[in-house]
């Protein structure tokens, strides 16, 4: 009797060990964030101070190096670059990150996005610098840039590294190195002349990435180094006039392209062996970055709401989005941009008629807000090419416009009013001429946008100005992944004007 009230009390003590509430887990806002700001970046951050502040060191100290190595104007960027550094895998996923990787780069309109998790020695920062190092290149150079150069060179500079008082670019990438090793060289006649890319293998692909980062080296620390800057410019040059790849790198660099196939082959020994003893650029750290300071100060979990909830929205973690804004909706200051981002959640689900009010509340409460005035145009313009009724569309267009004009009125720097603006002249039956002169002003503003260059590329086809078409398809060509619908798009456009001109040489 005693042993069965001994299991019996103690099978009690289990049960009620169950059902004591656990410790909770912190929700994602309740974390302590702090914020950290400089000029060029805003940093939202879980992660602890010095780890917070050292990445954004890291991120200025990358921009201004490749602005030295890359011979490109480092000045201030026509829109802002934000960071949110998550604390574990789990707040990484919440906010919509992709599962495989540990950090991501989202080029945008109105801000560039960055979403990476446990920042210390994260093998996935030189993947983020690649693609930020696109976004500098793209925006400070106004030079297009062939594909190989453009993905060489960001390759080239994605893997800085501190040493005590340097910083070194340009080093041996371990992986590229392997690759070299492990997979069949691409000839270099294939990555200055690439055909066909979209049907590549897995492995050409990755051979194209090493073979363009191999011959960038080479090039800034071979034998050619110094008429680099000469002779790139006129390589430029003869592709903007039309030269074929491969004859244009050969006058412009007076080499042939077999030759110097070869020439980079030995400079790299063949493999992984010789790569080890390649050089780098050394710059002293001071002349890097000599006055970094930062702002720094701690964020209540309505502003991290806000934050966390804008960076759903962006990577299509609508949920999660929508629950994010409606805490941020409860503090009276943050109220308007809540209110419109949980707008933009419904209407990104198509469900326009509950997303309209809103809307309206977010109108009403920050009629002076910019961004606010953006996101109502949005709204009637996505609502505009959703309806097939021509009376609707006019309408919607008309509406959508007015508060394109009262962003602009607010504040004429921001891309994305003129690109929207634009496009709202692609539409069937509008005036196609407007939507040319719109985009050419977001182009000036930001020339690195994919989503601009196609836009553009679609108005001058629209306006019978083909070649241009063509041209402004090139440069997303080069400057976009194979695989996304822009760079489809893109090929697109080419082809059809190559298309013309053959009929035209044959009508000739």
């Amino acid at each position: 009797m005693a042993h069965l009230l001994k299991s019996a009390s103690t099978l009690v003590l289990a049960v009620l060990v169950l059902i004591q509430p656990a410790a909770v887990a912190k929700e994602t806002e309740e974390r302590d964030w702090i914020e950290v700001s400089t000029e060029n970046f805003r940093l939202f951050s879980a992660l602890n101070e010095k780890e917070s502040v050292d990445l954004v060191r890291q991120l200025e100290s990358f921009r201004r190096v490749i602005s030295m190595v890359a011979n490109i104007s480092d000045v201030e960027s026509p829109i802002p670059t934000e960071i949110y550094a998550m604390r574990g895998r789990k707040d990484f996923l919440r906010v919509g990150a992709p599962k495989e990787a540990g950090g991501i780069f989202v080029p945008g309109l109105r801000s560039n996005l960055i979403v990476i998790r446990d920042v210390p020695g994260a093998e996935e920062v030189p993947i983020i610098v690649h693609e930020y190092a696109h976004f500098l290149l793209a925006d400070h150079s106004r030079l297009n840039y062939p594909r190989w150069y453009n993905e060489g060179l960001a390759e080239y500079v994605s893997a800085p590294q501190e040493r005590p008082g340097m910083f070194v670019v340009g080093g041996v990438q371990e992986n590229r190195v392997k690759s070299m090793s492990w997979f069949r060289w691409l000839p270099l006649r294939d990555v200055i002349d690439p055909q066909d890319m979209q049907d590549w293998s897995r492995e050409k692909r990755t051979m194209f990435y090493t073979s363009s980062w191999a011959l960038v080296h080479y090039l800034h620390h071979g034998p050619m180094k110094q008429s680099l800057p000469e002779d790139l410019g006129n390589y430029i040059k003869l592709l903007d006039a039309g030269t074929g790849n491969v004859e244009a790198f050969e006058d412009a660099f007076d080499v042939s392209v077999d030759d110097i196939d070869r020439d980079v082959r030995r400079y790299f020994g063949e493999g992984e062996s010789g790569a080890r003893m390649i050089p780098g650029y050394v710059l002293d750290i001071n002349d890097v970055i000599p006055d970094f300071a930062a702002d720094i100060r701690e964020i209540s979990e309505d502003e991290v709401s806000l934050a966390l909830g804008d960076a759903a929205l962006r990577l299509g973690e609508l949920d999660e989005a929508r629950r994010w804004f409606t805490i941020a909706s409860e503090n009276p200051e943050l109220r308007a941009m809540a209110e419109a981002g949980i707008g933009d959640t419904y209407k990104f689900q198509d469900d326009f008629e509950t997303s309209r009010p809103y809307f309206e509340n977010a109108l009403e409460l920050a009629p002076d807000n910019p961004y606010i005035q953006l996101d109502v145009a949005e709204y009637w313009h996505d609502l505009a090419e959703e309806t097939e009724d021509a009376i609707e569309r006019k309408e919607y267009i008309t509406t959508a416009r007015k508060h394109y004009v009262a962003a602009w009125k607010i504040d004429n720097t921001m891309p994305e009013t003129y690109t929207m603006y634009g496009a709202t002249f692609l539409m069937a039956g509008e005036n196609a001429d407007k939507a040319v002169e719109m985009l050419e002003q977001a182009e000036a503003i930001l020339p690195s946008n994919i989503t601009i260059r196609i836009r553009l590329a679609e108005a001058y086809a629209a306006i019978g100005e083909n070649k241009k078409a063509a041209d402004e398809a090139r440069s997303v060509l080069a400057w976009s992944h194979g695989e996304s619908e822009a760079a489809k798009r893109a090929s697109e456009i080419i082809e059809d004007y190559q298309e013309n001109v053959e009929l035209a040489n044959q009508a000739d």
